[in-house]
């Protein structure tokens, strides 16, 4: 602890460039209204530093705070100095602290040429960095006719089955990043805690005969309609309700239309 009566002088603070961070850490932290202390922010806030005997100050202001007086070391013994002109004062400057870069700053591409998709890497201490990845001229997605004979078909897991309709396609994901098809997917390791890049494969997207919904992905295909068919929780699973409603009206009216084409006869011309 420093005693009240000794003061602290420049060759401290000159000799110890402890007592300067001591001072600016105190002014950091310093809420009150006494007017040598609150010159000293008003430097800090204008970015500017503190001189050698601005610290001084601040440092015997601290010995009467008994908060922080226990943690101040002692004093150098007195001694008779030679004045100094300010132009000759020795300033100790602040420490700086590192300053991450802001998130628009931090997409930096890395060394790698080869094809690899984007990532996060580590480079000058910093490990947030943000790769775009290189990637070649392959399109994202690509869709192709599927044609399908079962008249049925059920998602895994759903509670009803649907009645097959038109239009049905598969879905590719080409390889961006090398050869072959199956794009990238994140999905979780065998401990279930880390992420890391996976393929995943085409996709059967099925267009159904109704609009409840309206497509299923990679569903069970059926040829027959099952009987006694319940979930786990059983509850029946029936045939959409939507589907028989649009493939009955379509039956009544392929059935109009036919009656009509058969009664359509053009009568004799009565002379």
């Amino acid at each position: 602890m420093a005693a009240p009566e000794h003061k602290y002088s420049d060759r401290d603070v000159r000799a110890d460039p402890d007592l300067a961070e001591l001072a600016y850490e105190y002014l950091d932290a310093y809420t009150g209204d006494f007017e040598p202390l609150v010159r000293a922010q008003e430097v800090l806030t204008g970015s500017r530093l503190l001189t050698t005997s601005q610290i001084r100050v601040v440092l015997n202001c601290m010995r009467h705070d008994w908060n922080i007086a226990d943690q101040l070391p002692q004093p150098m013994a007195k001694v008779i100095e030679m004045p100094q002109r300010d132009n000759e004062v020795e300033v100790i400057p602040k420490r700086k602290k590192y300053k991450e870069p802001s998130w628009k700053d931090r997409y930096v591409n890395c060394d790698r040429t080869d094809l690899h998709p984007s990532h996060a890497y580590e480079k000058n201490g910093y490990d947030q960095w943000r790769c775009d990845g290189i990637a070649n001229d392959r399109p994202d997605h690509l869709w192709t006719d599927a044609k399908i004979k079962t008249p049925y078909v059920k998602a895994p897991g759903g509670k009803m089955i649907h009645l097959l309709g038109e239009g049905s396609n598969f879905h590719w994901y080409p390889y961006r990043y090398g050869d072959g098809f199956g794009g990238l997917s994140r999905q979780f390791d065998e401990n279930g805690k880390y992420w890391q890049w996976g393929r995943f494969p085409p996709a059967l997207n099925v267009k159904l005969l109704c609009k409840h919904p309206s497509w299923l992905r990679n569903p069970m295909l059926l040829w027959e309609l099952p009987e006694n068919l319940i979930t786990n929780d059983g509850t029946p699973i029936k045939l959409c309700k939507y589907c028989e409603a649009e493939r009955n009206e379509r039956d009544a009216s392929s059935t109009t239309a036919s009656c009509t084409e058969g009664t359509d006869v053009q009568a004799p011309v009565q002379e």
